[in-house]
């Protein structure tokens, strides 16, 4: 059986927020970093632990494979609509979904960054790596998706909700 209308729009009211949340505060603070900061030099926040460190990465995730923007915005776009149709099919909790949105939101601001400037923006750093939120959200959410086997729901937990809402 299906769920209603209404209560599927209420299942993936926290995921919207989600994903809303991290696509605002990742390119808020970006453009906060574009506009205030000069890429050349460390502004330390909590020396010797965290600096903001301006810096755009082309490749991958803390600056791996420098260069290869377009394949890890095509890999990107691979995994955001991947998630997406798992996130709207498979029977997830709203953690789980949650996690879902969290990975989804920050590889769409990810690609956002690919298309407007040809690569991501990396701004925290703590020693060698560079991050932004959105790196941040992807490995959040990828962990919970990963270690988090409860963010699933089981075949007859589902059934018996759904039986339950009749």
């Amino acid at each position: 059986m299906r769920l209603r209308t209404t209560e599927r729009a209420r299942s993936l009211m926290l995921p919207a927020a989600v994903l809303g949340a991290i696509l605002v505060l990742d390119q808020g603070t970006k453009l906060i970093v574009e506009l205030n900061l000069n890429g050349e030099r460390d502004y330390w926040v909590i020396f010797p632990w965290l600096s903001l460190r301006p810096r755009l990465n082309t490749g991958g995730p803390f600056g791996a494979f420098s260069g290869h923007g377009l394949i890890f915005a095509t890999a990107s776009l691979v995994v955001i609509v991947g998630f997406f149709l798992m996130a709207l099919r498979a029977p997830f909790t709203r953690l789980g979904r949650a996690a879902l949105a969290a990975v989804i939101g920050g590889g769409a601001s990810t690609l956002i960054d690919q298309f407007r400037l040809g690569g991501g923006v990396d701004f925290l750093s703590i020693g060698p790596l560079i991050f932004s939120v959105a790196d941040i959200a992807i490995f959040v959410g990828g962990a919970l998706i990963v270690f988090g086997p409860s963010l699933r729901r089981s075949k007859e937990r589902s059934r018996d909700r759904l039986g339950a809402s009749r």
